[in-house]
């Protein structure tokens, strides 16, 4: 993201998922794009609020089928 900084990074696993645990404030959700994976939901802003849980499916094409 240009400006920002990575805050965190997962590697998404289809069977258990990921989280992350961030303090209250607005994020840029994005993956890596290298090589053939897609995702035309991202990049997306969320908004973290104090004492919530938020949950973000995202799915990524990898575009081996």
């Amino acid at each position: 993201m240009p400006g920002g900084a990575v805050i965190a990074e997962a590697v998404p696993d289809p069977y258990t998922g990921y989280s992350f645990v961030l303090k209250p404030g607005a994020y840029v959700v994005d993956i890596r794009h290298q090589g053939i994976d897609r995702s035309q939901e991202l990049p997306k802003t969320v908004s973290i609020h104090k004492g919530e849980t938020m949950r973000l499916d995202i799915f990524i094409d990898t575009r081996i089928r």
